[in-house]
Parts: structure tokens; C-alpha cells; sequence
């Protein structure tokens, strides 16, 4: 990805950002842009795509804890 590419899940991190400033950082009250850019980066990984406002430790610690639920 070059510097001018931007992430496809950056807009999700913007609204996360302009949410939590307009609700006094109340995190209960942005759970859907919270969860539009948790399945943007879920979609992106999968797909094997990377972005900083997807943090991979994060997801593949998801999936990890997921596979072990299943077993």
C-alpha cells in the first residue's frame, strides 16, 4: 500500500474517533461504528489485507481463541 492509498477500514476508525468525541468518550454509545470496523478488518485480514487501524495481534488472537472454542 502506498502513502496515498488509504486504509478501506480508515473511515471506520474516523467515525469511531467523531463518536466517542461527540458522546464525551462513552464507548457504549458508538457500539455500530465499533462494529463496522471490526468487521471491515475482519473482512480485510481474511482476505489478506493489512491496515493500521487494524491491529493483527488483536484479530488473530480472535480467531485463535475461536478455533479453541471449537475443539
Amino acid at each position: 500500500m502506498s502513502n496515498k492509498e488509504e486504509s478501506p477500514c480508515l473511515k471506520f476508525a474516523c467515525a469511531i474517533q467523531d463518536c466517542l468525541q461527540k458522546n464525551d468518550f462513552q464507548e457504549s454509545k458508538c457500539k455500530s461504528q465499533l462494529a463496522a470496523l471490526d468487521n471491515c478488518c475482519k473482512s480485510l485480514l481474511a482476505q489478506g489485507g493489512k491496515s493500521v487501524c487494524c491491529p493483527e495481534r488483536k484479530y488473530k488472537n480472535m480467531q485463535n481463541d475461536k478455533d479453541s472454542q471449537q475443539s
